[in-house]
This record gives C-alpha cells, structure tokens and sequence, in this order.
C-alpha cells in the first residue's frame, strides 16, 4: 500500500481566505471604453478571459462555493458530521455542548443551534426523513429535536453514564451505546425505551444496516458484537483487533462492515447473508491514533472509498476496493474525529479537535 498516497495542496485549507478556490489569480485583460458623455470608463474582460473563468467553472465537480470550504461556528471539539438525505445541511456536535446545522452550499453559513445538553454531545445524527435530529450526550441522554422547529421533543433518560455514540435503525427507532456498558433501543414516536441490553464492558461505536435487522456495537474488549433487531438476541461475535475499536460503518451494498481501532489497523468484515467461515476479508494499517483518546470514526461512500480520521490531524481516504490509500488531505491542526461523504455529490466532510469542519471536493 502507497502509505502516503495524494496530498493536497496545503494553501486550499488557509482559514477561509479567497485562495481557498485553488483558482491561481491572474492578471486581467480587458478592453477599456471611455464613455465621454456619462464620465466613466466600461471595463470589458476580453474574450479569452472570459473562456478561460467558464473553463475553471467548468472544471468544478460539486456545488461548494469554493472547492474547499471551513465551518469554525464551533467553541470545542467538534466530535461528530452528519448529511441530510439531500445533502443541503450538515450537522455537527461538540464539546461547547452544542448541535449545529449549516448549509452545504452557499457560505457554509451557521443557520441554527440547538442547546439542552449539559455536557458535550459525542454525536448527531439525522433521522431517516431529516425531520428529526437524534444526539448523544456525556450528560447520559440522548435527545431528539425537531429541525423545523428548532425545539428539543424529548430528553431521553436510562443511561448512568456517558453515551458515546447512536445510529438510526428506521423511522421510529435510533439505538445508543454507553460507559455504562448497556445498548438501549428508543422508540421515536412514543418517546420512550423500547429495550436495553447489557453487556460486560463499556461500548464505543454503534450502527445498524439500512433495513433495520441487525445491530453491529464495538466494546472496549476489542470485539464487534452482532445484535438481531427482532428479538434483540446475539447472533455472533467478530473478533480480531487488538484494542478497542472506536468507528464502525456498513457499505452501500451491505456485504463489509468496516471498523477502526486504536491498534491502528481497519478490519474489514463479510456480513453478508452466508458469510464466508472466515469472517475477516482483509485488514489495512490505519492511521495513527493519539493519547486523547478520542473515538475516531470512519465513513464509507456510495462507491469504493473509505474515509478515516486520525490522531496525526490528516484526513486519510482509501480505496478500499484496491486496497489501497488514495489520498492524504491535510488543513486540520488537531485530531479528526470524524468524517462524512455528501450522499450525492463528491463532498467530503471532516470534524477535529481544533474546533473547525472542513468540506471539500474529492
């Protein structure tokens, strides 16, 4: 594997300066006509200019105002990404103890904060319909509010102690995992518990596959186990990292499970109806992880590409198909914590602990 892969130019991530468009500034040339009746010169950019800005316009492959964009609303960590459905806003979670919701395009702008958490929030996600946003919390809650509104519905309580992650099962369920060592099912709906199960030790990362049947939750133990959503019994347990597994993701086609650990590798799983006896298809060295402790995640996109976070303040993007590191995009200052690709276009999103997000063209 290429370990450095492509690096991007280090003066598109300058803090929201105009050179971020990667566009190089050239000298213009213009026709000039004086107006002598009116007093004024018409300045007129000559033809080849002109081809030449459509041609850049052209070359662009996403709707971001520039082809790379920083969102730096937050005041702490930020912890979390998340796209609509439709890929217009993007959420985000932090230690400020905030959720905050910006648009896509455009300038990136803030266009609401949602406030109740008492201590920082780990994670936010959109519901399956982007009506709701569902968050967790150090505070021990989860809570869902309602985006149209900018109102929190429901503060959901059972936890003892701080929730680390949250995935949404269908429209009327989301599932959350704790220190406490408990995964706990909540009906959306009726805004209540549906069922808790317990485990030995303390849970990092949660998700479920886009039809609801089974729940994949990663423990301090090293371990992945596998939870059947219609009677919330184990079906099997995945073992083969070294340490504790912080991120996990299903691909677009629901045949690989992908986790990443602090043993600094990413495992790749089969999960598909018959797996093969073997279970572990193939593992990648991943980046390197530091002594904060954060519960670096990772994303898979439409296609073939994975992207990570890391403790090196690099956000790394294999093709995992290949099996191999395709790029290695900088600009963050501090740990990334997690990422996310833009359902539609060639959008990727990063989060760290510097306080800033950061979207750009792949």
């Amino acid at each position: 594997m290429n370990a450095k892969g492509k690096r991007r130019d280090t003066n598109l991530y300058k803090n929201g300066e105009a050179n971020r468009s990667g566009i190089k500034r050239k000298q213009l040339q213009t026709d000039v006509h004086i107006d002598r009746e009116c007093k004024m010169a018409i300045v007129k950019p000559s033809a080849q200019v002109l081809e030449e800005v459509e041609n850049e316009v052209e070359k662009r492959k996403t709707g971001l105002f520039f082809p790379n964009m920083l969102i730096n609303s937050h005041k702490g960590e930020v912890y979390s990404v998340n796209f609509s459905s439709d890929g217009k806003y993007i959420t985000s979670s932090s230690f400020d103890m905030t959720i905050m919701i910006h648009n896509v395009y455009n300038e990136c702008e803030t266009i609401n904060v949602l406030r109740g958490h008492k201590n920082a929030v780990l994670q936010a996600k959109w519901s399956k319909d982007d009506s709701y946003i569902c968050s967790v919390s150090a505070d021990h809650n989860a809570c869902i509010w309602d985006v149209e509104n900018e109102t929190r519905i429901k503060n959901f309580k059972g936890h003892t102690s701080i929730v680390n992650a949250l995935d949404i099962i269908n429209y009327n369920l989301f599932v959350t995992c704790s220190d406490d060592c408990t995964l706990k099912f909540w009906d959306i709906r009726c805004k209540k518990l549906v069922h808790t199960i317990k485990e030995d030790f303390p849970l990092l990362a949660v998700c479920s596959d886009k039809k609801g049947e089974f729940i994949y939750v990663s423990s301090v133990d090293n371990t992945i186990k596998i939870y059947d959503c219609k009677n919330y019994k184990l079906k099997n347990t995945l073992t083969g990292h070294k340490n504790y597994i912080s991120g996990l993701d299903i691909n677009n086609d629901e045949t690989i499970l992908a986790s990443i650990s602090a043993d600094e590798t990413i495992c790749f799983w089969d999960i598909q109806p018959f797996p093969c006896d073997e279970q572990l298809l193939f593992r990648l060295n991943s980046p390197k992880f530091n002594i904060d402790y954060n519960l670096i995640k990772l994303s898979f996109n439409n296609d073939n590409l994975l992207a990570c976070g890391s403790g090196d303040n690099y956000l790394y993007i294999y093709d995992y198909k290949q099996k191999v590191l395709k790029f290695t995009l900088p600009g963050h200052n501090s740990t990334i914590n997690d990422v996310a690709f833009h359902p539609l276009e060639e959008i990727v999103a990063s989060c760290s602990s510097d306080n800033t997000i950061f979207l750009g063209e792949l």
